[in-house]
């Protein structure tokens, strides 16, 4: 609506504000329907994405290491070709990325032939994990310290490393699992 008003600028904590300068610009000028119209497309489009995005959803039953791997076969299909996998995380230390991470590494190597772990650390920071997990050394509490990284020094982490371990000692397999 036209007319004139007022904006005031104030700091949102207790005390004095630094004193600056401020620019007030108006990109449109919507009438009450456009606006709504604007609304409508923007739900629109966030509605599709939703759709897509639950139409190539995969449902898995846990992220918890160790229950098998039925839920996780259509994922042959979408890493067929793929040779090198990123499995970030939304939050470092939340403990359900790090056990679903775990359980995705054990399809991966189990089921499509991957055998490289490879973290978000110094490389010299992680060859003493890399020796727990080849068996090398026996002391897993001490190779995850000895990479110097709290993100990495959980029990999620470490159960990785164990099943690692576990996997390589496995005489059938003899193509083994490395950290890096």
């Amino acid at each position: 609506a036209s007319g004139a008003y007022r904006i005031e600028v104030s700091p949102l904590g207790q005390g004095d504000a630094a004193k600056g300068r401020y620019q007030v610009r108006i990109d449109d000028i919507l009438s009450p329907q456009a606006y709504a119209q604007r609304l409508a497309d923007l739900r629109q489009k966030q509605r599709a994405v939703v759709a897509r995005l639950a139409e190539a959803a995969i449902p898995i039953k846990t992220v918890e290491a160790g229950n098998g791997f039925a839920d996780l076969q259509p994922l042959k299909r979408v890493f067929k070709d793929v040779r090198y996998l990123g499995l970030g995380e939304e939050t470092h230390g939340t403990r359900e990325f790090f056990q679903f991470k775990h359980r995705l590494l054990e399809f991966l190597v189990e089921q499509m032939g991957f055998r490289v772990f490879a973290i978000e650390a110094s490389y010299a920071g992680c060859q003493d994990i890399n020796d727990y997990v080849m068996g090398r050394t026996s002391d897993g509490a001490k190779a995850l310290d000895s990479q110097g990284f709290w993100t990495w020094n959980t029990e999620e982490v470490r159960a990785l490393l164990d099943w690692m371990r576990a996997y390589n000692a496995d005489p059938k397999h003899t193509r083994k699992v490395k950290f890096y």
